[in-house]
């Protein structure tokens, strides 16, 4: 049997006083370009696999029932996002690693600090900002949902930070890495059961995570999870993790992907795709979740390919309206009365309505 961290108590002690809730064919051939090269990666099953911390920074999800995807934060990166409903968790961490080519790798968690807080009055909006003193920039990256479909919303910046010049900055490469664990499920180590696979699907530019056998049991759900950035990965791969397949092994010995898999089956699987985007320009990345791997990428696709503002004004507007609603809290408690009011709702299942997680 694996062996597991918690997933969902509540948190203690955070430090913002922060507690968010426990494709077209027209542009397919452009998304496939540059994607992982064919093969299977060695090295399987890999690391033992483990869900991520229990501690939150930020937790939640759009106001309807129609997207049904909660999203986590912990350790200023993407952490447990649960779907389709609020006991599945498919991810360990979904973060950055960003890379001058030549002299470092640097990992969200491992190399940077960070800061959370919630722009939105609802507290449902999610900004973490990461900071790379050592070599000047930083990471500005809002979460949310789409309201319209079951998709993490990522919406992030690269920008310089003190004295750093936009010809340095403009050097440095973003790559993204997708460490799934997909219906609390993720394999690894010589004993671990319950393995998934990871592919690229270059039809939609996606990179899909699923898990290899049929769900059984109460709780268990088929789903499938991808990731889509707005403008295609440059280069991607999939891999075991802790092992030379793996992504972060890659960047941090080669300062690239050295070598590029098209699949990985049956382990620990992690993916990582080298992003398009410029420093300065605001992109999207979007995790969507389906029954199947066509169904999540397609759900991720549209999410990435729509317009990012639109999305994040109809996500804030259903907690606005909802908060409307409520009986209008003491002046001077306005921010906690919403946000406490608005973690209960948010960890409300939308399949079952009215049942919460035990923890």
């Amino acid at each position: 049997m694996r062996v597991v961290r918690p997933i969902c108590t509540w948190p203690r002690g955070l430090t913002v006083g922060l507690l968010l809730v426990c494709v077209t064919l027209a542009v397919a051939a452009s998304h496939a370009r540059g994607a992982a090269s064919s093969g299977s990666a060695p090295g399987g099953p890999g690391a033992q696999s483990y869900l991520d911390n229990a501690r939150k920074d930020c937790f939640g999800t759009a106001r309807n029932t129609n997207s049904k995807v909660w999203f986590t934060v912990a350790n200023g990166v993407l952490s447990d996002v649960f779907s389709p409903t609020i006991e599945n968790s498919n991810v360990n961490t979904v973060q950055y690693i960003v890379t001058d080519g030549h002299s470092f790798a640097d990992l969200q968690a491992r190399d940077m600090t960070y800061t959370a807080s919630s722009p939105d009055p609802s507290g449902m909006v999610c900004r973490v900002t990461s900071r790379d003193s050592r070599h000047g920039f930083e990471l500005v990256s809002d979460y949310s949902t789409d309201p319209a479909r079951s998709s993490v919303l990522i919406h992030t910046t690269l920008k310089p930070l003190g004295t750093t010049t936009s010809n340095r900055l403009r050097r440095l490469k973003v790559y993204v890495r997708y460490d799934a664990t997909i219906d609390n499920t993720g394999g690894g180590g010589p004993t671990n059961a319950l393995p998934n696979n990871a592919s690229f699907d270059p039809a939609t530019g996606t990179l899909v995570s699923a898990d290899t056998t049929k769900p059984t049991g109460p709780f268990a759900a088929q789903v499938v999870g991808a990731l889509a950035a707005a403008r295609g990965f440059a280069r991607s791969s999939s891999g075991f993790v802790g092992t030379p397949s793996d992504g972060l092994s890659q960047l941090d010995t080669y300062h690239r992907l050295h070598s590029a898999y098209r699949r990985a089956t049956a382990g620990n699987v992690v993916q990582t795709g080298l992003l398009r985007e410029r420093p300065g320009v605001p992109f999207t990345l979007a995790l969507g979740f389906g029954r199947t791997a066509r169904t999540a990428a397609s759900t991720a696709r549209t999410s990435a390919d729509g317009a990012y503002g639109p999305s994040l004004s109809r996500y804030e507007g259903g907690w606005r309206a909802y908060d409307d609603a409520l009986k209008a809290p003491p002046v001077g408690r306005r921010r906690s009365y919403w946000l406490s009011a608005n973690v209960i709702k948010a960890a409300e299942d939308k399949t079952y309505i009215g049942a919460f997680v035990a923890s």
